[in-house]
């Protein structure tokens, strides 16, 4: 099993200053949600796959809930150049969370960054769940950023490509 750290994430390449890393802002809910994040970061942008320097700046949903938390997140998000939403298994994104990402889409309004909406294979999609997924896309897409829906075993595609 892949057991990604920060610094191989960060891409320590000499001769690269650090501000030139892509960060990445990760939203989630528990311990295995984060790693789940990680390894599609190790995938996707890790030294393997010639990707860039990355600087996860992970936030937990329950971190998120407590009002100096949520405002030092926001300094964060409004440099994320990505954001990754991953939900625990099994458990939904809480109607704060969505409506913490939606300020965070807004104040990027505009400016170059994805949104990934990240889940296991396992995970059980309720109306609630979709319906949360469905607003974060529409909030995304209107301040101009693009929302990917991925599973964790399938392939990163735009929203409504699945």
């Amino acid at each position: 099993m892949i057991q990604p750290n920060s610094h191989e994430l960060a891409g320590h390449v000499p001769g690269r200053p650090p501000e030139a890393a892509l960060r990445v802002v990760i939203v989630h809910d528990d311990l295995p949600s984060y790693r789940r994040a990680l390894r599609l970061l190790v995938r996707v942008l890790g030294p393997e796959a010639g990707g860039p320097a990355v600087q996860p700046l992970p936030w937990r949903f329950s971190e998120l809930g407590r009002r100096a938390w949520r405002e030092r997140a926001w300094i964060d998000a409004e440099g994320a150049d990505l954001f990754i939403v991953a939900p625990a298994l099994g458990a939904g994104l809480p109607a704060d969370m969505v409506d913490w990402l939606e300020i965070s889409f807004e104040r990027r309004r505009h400016q170059p960054a994805a949104v990934v909406w990240l889940e296991s294979e396992d995970q059980v999609r309720d109306a609630g769940q979709e319906n949360h997924r469905a607003r974060l896309r529409r909030s995304a897409e209107a301040a101009g950023l693009n929302f990917l829906d991925r599973t964790e075993a399938g392939a990163v595609a735009p929203a409504g490509a699945r």
